[in-house]
């Protein structure tokens, strides 16, 4: 079933791919650049599957893409793609199973390939491969110490063995048929194993035995349900002990007495919810389930309740949810699911915290550093992935402010970057991890814009209150009041290149410049009737975009009041960004469209139409290769300005009211009116971690 739904998916990327090839027909031909066409079609397609979490598909519609146009959307998926840090090819058939040792020096790995691997963890270097079993090896769990792993297999043997010298130490024998499993008790003395026996008068029954890890004797045999036992764990504690079946329970021994176990069973409806593996919490208060029913379930021990039945898996398909993995320290359990994807879930709240991408083929194991930092993974084709979740912690990408944001400002060295929003709130956010820094209320109403000075030593802030505040960043302490309009909104702001003048509109048909650190009035510029909504100063500080509500913007001398040219968009209310080069201009209006403009000659060069509602914010990337606009219609467009195409989109679930980039070009920031602000990142997590 697993490989029919793969050549599905793959047919339907194809027959996608040639969709919007064909859809991109004609705009290419205007280009007359076949290979720009096969680029926009493999972006699509890439973008389309990745949402699908066929990250294998992506990934090969990515490298269809003609290098010569590979630009910040390309790199931006092709980051989504692969979220770990490192990746081995640790097998040549399936990885059934991994762990960590608890002191973070050793990984094992178990496969389909009969063996099973020692591997550094600091060097990733393999370090042992243990031979010995003669069939499907489906465990490898290190000993409390670190100093003997345990592996099971299909030959029906649980071995013992030395981590350091990789020598077999025990060799316990009539463990069972098929898939086996095997679980050290906390305390390192015994070894539980589960499988399944079989008679043709008796059918299928699941059985579990116990060993002791010194002399590999016997302690005690136990049977449950008619169907295989393929996972289990002891509680941290020791006291409970956990079998998964593919009945669809989970049996929990109490490890004193060892009587008949209690059952986790859960609703009694289709599908299918046999059991693929479990993991208890850090606290043994929780445990997490997960089956081939699609769903991740978080049970309470102690009441033998369900608290969440969690589903995401590929958006609602039924994926096996194969593997779980609590993380140390927190309430935080990772699920791999035959979707490809590892996600974070909250278990406490039953909310998904991250998706994470990069493996090609079902992820079949998963395990947990003890310091929670890190996750290793392994897959049906072999792979074995880490993660660092220090660089895929969701909070580093989407920033809780708390109250609805608008609008989003970076320091010139991109380290920092400021926010306003509802009531009035000013925060500063730690780029790189996404924590804030510092916050201060600057409005009696809502802050509305927000620019840094060129120095990052202090920025400006607009409000519905009619107020215009220089801050100093370092403390939040108010150095000027510019100006005070009671009752109108102030919706413009931008510092002077060189940070000694900030521009913003003032009362209705003005725009005033004020010198700073003075806060002096040095410029009143004079719309007449007009109503001024945006305002941006070209590179060179001479002139000065004012954009109105009329669909109209102008291009000032601003030193001298005098008005160069206009610019006709048409209709609507204009926000506005000047070109790097400053030789254009990006005019986007409420009336749904973008508007590119020769600044020199005042010529339109086109239009760009792709919102379905009204474009609230443009701007250039730093190289001036890229536009991105911020839509109504609950999405963010990437566009190559100079042929007219959008090349990305990416969704929100509300509407989004800003945008900037970071200094460097490599980060993308949106502002969705949901109480975030979201951090779009074209640099892998492998490479972030090479850069710290």
């Amino acid at each position: 079933m697993r490989r029919a739904h793969a050549t599905i998916i793959a047919s339907l990327a194809a027959l996608l791919g040639m969709q919007v090839l064909a859809a991109t027909e004609q705009a290419g031909e205007r280009a007359g650049d076949a290979a720009y066409r096969l680029y926009l079609a493999s972006v699509a397609a890439a973008e389309a599957t990745l949402r699908l979490h066929e990250t294998a598909a992506a990934v090969k519609w990515l490298d269809a893409a003609p290098d010569a146009y590979r630009g910040w959307e390309w790199r931006y998926l092709r980051a989504r793609a692969d979220e770990s840090v490192a990746v081995v090819a640790a097998h040549e058939g399936a990885v059934n199973a991994v762990d960590v040792s608890r002191d973070g020096a050793w990984i094992a790995t178990a496969s389909t390939d009969r063996s099973a691997k020692i591997w550094n963890a600091r060097s990733g270097a393999l370090v042992h491969t243990l031979a010995g079993h003669t069939a499907p090896v489906w465990s490898a769990r290190f000993s409390p110490d670190g100093l003997r792993l345990a592996t099971s297999s299909s030959d029906g043997t649980v071995r013992l063995w030395n981590v350091k010298e990789g020598v077999q130490l025990q060799a316990m024998s009539g463990v069972g048929r098929g898939i086996t499993v095997a679980a050290w008790r906390p305390d390192g003395r015994e070894v539980a194993s589960c499988s399944w026996d079989y008679t043709r008068e008796r059918g299928v029954w699941g059985v579990v035995k116990v060993w002791d890890a010194r002399t590999g004797a016997p302690v005690r045999s136990l049977e449950h349900g008619v169907k295989p036992i393929v996972a289990a764990s002891y509680s941290p504690d020791g006291r409970v002990f956990a079998a998964g079946t593919w009945d669809d329970d989970v049996a929990l021994w109490d490890t004193v007495a060892w009587e008949r176990p209690a059952t986790l069973v859960p609703p009694r409806t289709p599908p299918y919810k046999a059991v693929q593996g479990l993991a208890f919490s850090p606290d043994g208060r929780w445990l997490a389930v997960g089956a081939k029913d699609g769903t991740l379930r978080i049970w309470d021990v102690a009441a033998r309740a369900l608290v969440h039945t969690l589903v995401g898996q590929a958006e609602g398909r039924a994926q096996w949810v194969n593997a779980a993995a609590f993380l140390q320290g927190t309430t935080t359990v990772a699920a791999g699911s035959s979707d490809l994807t590892i996600r974070l879930w909250d278990a406490a709240s039953g909310s998904q915290q991250a998706v994470l991408h990069g493996h090609r083929a079902p992820v079949l194991a998963l395990a947990a550093t003890a310091d929670g930092t890190h996750l290793l993974s392994g897959d049906a084709d072999g792979a074995l992935r880490t993660w660092d979740l220090r660089v895929a912690d969701p909070s580093r990408t989407t920033w809780a402010a708390g109250e609805q944001m608008y609008d989003l400002a970076f320091t010139r060295d991109g380290r920092l970057a400021a926010s306003t929003g509802w009531t009035g709130i000013v925060r500063v956010w730690d780029v790189a991890t996404g924590r804030e820094v510092s916050s201060w209320t600057g409005h009696r109403e809502s802050g509305v814009r927000v620019a840094f000075s060129p120095d990052g030593r202090s920025l400006a802030t607009t409000g519905n209150d009619g107020r215009i505040v220089v801050w100093d960043v370092p403390s939040g302490r108010q150095l000027a009041q510019l100006d005070e309009i009671p009752g109108r909104q102030i919706t413009g702001l931008a510092f002077h290149p060189d940070g000694s003048l900030v521009a913003a509109p003032a009362a209705a048909g003005t725009v005033k410049v004020w010198e700073l650190p003075s806060g002096s009035l040095r410029q009143t510029l004079d719309f007449g009737s007009r109503d001024i909504a945006h305002v941006a100063f070209t590179p060179d500080g001479r002139a000065l975009v004012a954009s109105g509500r009329d669909g109209v913007a102008s291009l000032w001398d601003w030193a001298h009041g005098a008005e160069l040219r206009r610019f006709e968009h048409g209709r609507g209310t204009l926000t506005a960004s000047v070109h790097p080069s400053g030789q254009l201009l990006a005019l986007g209006s409420t009336d749904r469209t973008i508007s590119v403009w020769h600044l020199a000659t005042g010529a339109r060069q086109r239009t760009l139409a792709g919102h379905a509602d009204a474009v609230n914010a443009v701007a250039f990337s730093p190289d001036g290769v890229r536009l991105a606009s911020a839509g109504g219609d609950s999405t963010l467009l990437v566009w190559d300005h100079q042929r007219g195409e959008p090349l990305l989109t990416v969704p929100s679930d509300t509407a989004v009211y800003a945008t900037a980039w970071s200094p460097d070009g490599t980060r993308l920031g949106m502002v969705p009116l949901n109480r975030t602000v979201v951090m779009l990142d074209a640099v892998s997590a492998r490479e972030r971690m090479t850069k710290r």
